[in-house]
């Protein structure tokens, strides 16, 4: 939210305590990448992930990236750990699906997802973060049990 020239809120852009004047914002900072180019690695991530295509899946990430799935679990950490979490979701014949808006900031995108399966739909955000190659290096998947819908074995 940008504060309104009304409320005399302004963001500090030095470490010395100033304001710039009320309502107006930092010139943006240029990023890896621009928000259309993550949309599309989003778009193809759902569609690989629903043509159970672990080599296009793995190929969005970093040799060096880490997944955390849920968060608050020990990230798997390359490849095969990544491959070893993607098999569970599609031997349970999950698929999934965008359930919004992506978001997008400096090199983050953030979006909900709806994970189906026979059994039940699990809601989730996805945080990709991205290196300067525009590659996956880190996967946080938000999402706890009070986010199922139905008996999915989670």
């Amino acid at each position: 939210m940008v504060p309104s020239p009304s409320t005399g809120g302004g963001r500090s852009n030095s470490t010395s305590g100033g304001q710039e004047p009320s309502g107006v914002m930092a010139p943006r900072k240029e990023t890896p990448m621009e928000h259309a180019e993550m949309l599309k690695v989003v778009d193809g991530y759902v569609s690989a992930y629903n043509s159970r295509d672990f080599e296009g899946i793995l190929a969005m990430f970093a040799a060096e990236a880490t997944m955390e799935d849920p968060v608050g679990e020990p990230p798997a950490r390359g490849e095969e750990e990544i491959r070893a979490l993607y098999k569970i979701g599609f031997d349970m014949g999950v698929t999934i699906e965008l359930d919004g808006r992506v978001r997008t900031a400096a090199s983050n995108a953030a979006f909900p997802l709806c994970a189906t399966s026979e059994n039940g739909k699990l809601y989730v955000i996805d945080l990709f973060e991205f290196n300067e190659e525009g590659k996956i290096i880190r996967m946080r998947a938000f999402w706890s049990r009070d986010n199922l819908d139905g008996e999915m074995d989670i």
